[in-house]
């Protein structure tokens, strides 16, 4: 076989190759559709006025871990009714690894009549169990496991299939086959908190929230909220304390603001 029926097949085997690696990769994006109607899965923001959030931040299983130690101090944390602190948390927030802890305690967190702390502020033997198991399946090797898996079924040839990689030993070690249904009914019964998982999708960076709150719940102006906070605050006191009314009389109008700029002026530097 000459030279050029060898460079030949090279190059047609080269394009079979690129074309099959092309359909692999494919960057279609799914649309879908925005829904109005209100799900089993949904569930409202509480109607208290102190809501009580935790944030995990995300760093691989080092992320997880550090998650579980920490869900599991606040656990110790006494109220001043009695209370353990994790009995006050309304929502777990997390991104990333921290997602892998948020979920797994929002799944198998014990039910709000198992006691979290003894009478001398302890933790409980069922709590004391429940953080050593946590602790203990949150530190398996799942990195390992994921780029086995990936060489093995040939999902390496596209790196967007690691997500469903993660997803299926997550599901075997960790969740089971759950659903975001379950998490709303534990929360409905008091089991746990609420979930919000933040995340982006893969193809356009766009942020993504996963949780069973309804979107104008995120519609939230922190800064808004404070400054109406303390308009309030303040109509309260005067008119709880009538005597803050003549208390004004002491500071200077608006119209004396050149008296303090002429003190600037002769203040030393």
């Amino acid at each position: 076989m000459g030279a050029s029926a060898t460079m030949a097949i090279r190059v047609g085997l080269g394009l079979v190759c690129a074309l099959a690696l092309a359909g692999c990769a494919s960057a279609t994006a799914l649309r879908v559709e925005r829904s109005d109607v209100i799900g089993p899965c949904q569930t409202a923001v509480p109607d208290r006025d102190i809501l009580l959030g935790v944030a995990l931040s995300g760093g691989g299983t080092r992320a997880a871990l550090f998650g579980a130690a920490g869900l599991e101090a606040l656990a110790g944390l006494r109220t001043a009714d009695g209370a353990s602190l994790i009995e006050k948390i309304a929502h777990v927030s997390s991104v990333s690894g921290g997602s892998i802890a948020a979920t797994y305690y929002t799944l198998k967190k014990l039910g709000h009549d198992v006691k979290v702390l003894n009478d001398d502020g302890a933790l409980s033997d069922a709590y004391w169990a429940f953080f050593g198991k946590y602790r203990t399946e949150l530190s398996q090797d799942f990195e390992s496991s994921l780029i086995w898996r990936q060489l093995l079924s040939f999902r390496w040839i596209n790196s967007a299939l690691a997500a469903y990689t993660l997803a299926e030993i997550l599901g075997e070690r960790l969740y089971g086959p759950t659903r975001f249904q379950d998490l709303s009914a534990r929360e409905k019964a008091g089991d746990s908190p609420g979930l919000i998982i933040n995340t982006t999708l893969y193809n356009n960076g766009r942020r993504l929230a996963r949780t069973s709150l309804p979107s104008d719940a995120f519609n939230y102006d922190f800064f808004q909220d404070l400054e109406r906070s303390l308009q309030e605050r303040s109509q309260r006191s005067r008119l709880i304390d009538p005597g803050s009314r003549c208390s004004t009389a002491r500071f200077p109008s608006r119209s004396a603001s050149a008296d303090f700029s002429g003190a600037r002026r002769h203040s030393p530097s």
